[in-house]
């Protein structure tokens, strides 16, 4: 049975994910284990780092269940509802040497955000319609980050509108809700170019084929 973890109370995000390599070493690091580390300061603390490792990208082969997990989140925030996850996703092992590189890789990217977030605009995080169409942009980024796409660097955009999205509901922040509002609709918008490009490719293979 793995050590208990310490809630997080007193301390910055970018210091809990400094700590996560020690932790790692003192048993299996899941996603439970993982959210227990920074649910001290919130769910919108578990959905960044879910988020993070693919702004940065460290995680290969976990796009799927993590992207699922913010597609959750997202879903059950757009409800009002408090956010649950499946016990198989929370049994989800994360490699010891990716826990490593996203306190490698992640802490510097948290520390830079932290730098510029403070509360501001709190109409978008206290009135229920707005909490809603947060969710649903989250809900929209962990759709995209569940899709199998073959193209490098196709999670980044719906990654960062999530981490925006978070670390905002996180420091009650609005202008990172608006920001991650706007990178959620550039990830649709991006995903909308890339299938009018395979559109496009297929179509032009085929009749240069004469198929």
């Amino acid at each position: 049975m793995s050590p208990p973890l310490p809630l997080s109370h007193g301390r910055r995000l970018s210091e809990d994910l400094a700590a996560l390599p020690n932790l790692a070493k003192d048993g299996k690091m899941t996603v439970e284990r993982l959210m227990r580390v920074v649910r001290g300061r919130g769910f919108p603390a578990v959905l960044a780092v879910l988020a993070l490792p693919f702004v940065v990208p460290v995680l290969p082969g976990l796009s799927t269940p993590f992207g699922l997990a913010i597609l959750i989140f997202g879903l059950h925030q757009a409800l009002l509802r408090r956010p649950m996850l499946p016990r198989w996703l929370l049994r989800r092992e994360v490699p010891e040497a990716a826990v490593r590189l996203l306190a490698q890789y992640g802490v510097p990217v948290i520390r830079r955000a932290e730098r510029w977030l403070h509360p501001r605009l709190p109409a978008l995080l206290c009135w229920p319609i707005f909490r809603s169409l947060t969710g649903l942009a989250v809900a929209s980024c962990g759709f995209i980050l569940t899709l199998p796409l073959p193209i490098p660097f196709s999670n980044t955009l719906p990654a960062l509108g999530a981490l925006l999205l978070a670390v905002g509901a996180m420091e009650e922040d609005g202008v990172f809700i608006l920001l991650g509002w706007i990178v959620s609709l550039a990830a649709w918008a991006g995903l909308a170019i890339l299938v009018w490009m395979g559109k496009f490719g297929l179509h032009h293979f085929l009749f240069r084929n004469g198929v």
